[in-house]
């Protein structure tokens, strides 16, 4: 039987460990971005567009379609600021809502603002 001596690892290894995973993610990445953006699965049917992911066919539907797509009553957002100048317009998407509703409330805020001065004066 033939007897095998152990030596320790070198210090190294765990760098080259760390050096091989990111030479595998500078090959899997623009193969998955590449995926995303030019293999597309997902096609509207009303309009023939396709996409590489079915969230973005999701959103197109949304904000497309509106008058086919009917989204379930929590998608749908509303701005309830008194000050607001548009509260019928209704938000599918809750980060548009979100970027709305800063700016209506920096809009009150300046209206505020001017109210105050103006009653100083």
């Amino acid at each position: 039987m033939l007897c095998v001596a152990h030596q320790p690892l070198p210090t190294s290894t765990p760098f080259r460990s760390i050096a091989m995973t990111t030479d595998v993610l500078k090959f899997l990445l623009p193969r998955n971005h590449h995926n995303r953006q030019h293999n597309l699965r997902f096609r509207c049917l009303k309009c023939d567009v396709r996409f590489g992911l079915r969230t973005d066919l999701e959103r197109h539907k949304r904000n497309v379609h509106k008058d086919t797509y009917k989204p379930q009553p929590s998608e749908v957002y509303t701005c309830m600021n008194t000050g607001c100048a548009t509260p019928e317009k209704e938000f599918y998407r809750k980060d548009n809502f979100q970027r709305h509703l800063q700016r209506c409330l920096k809009a009150h805020a300046k209206v505020n603002a001017r109210g105050v001065g103006a009653m100083e004066v």
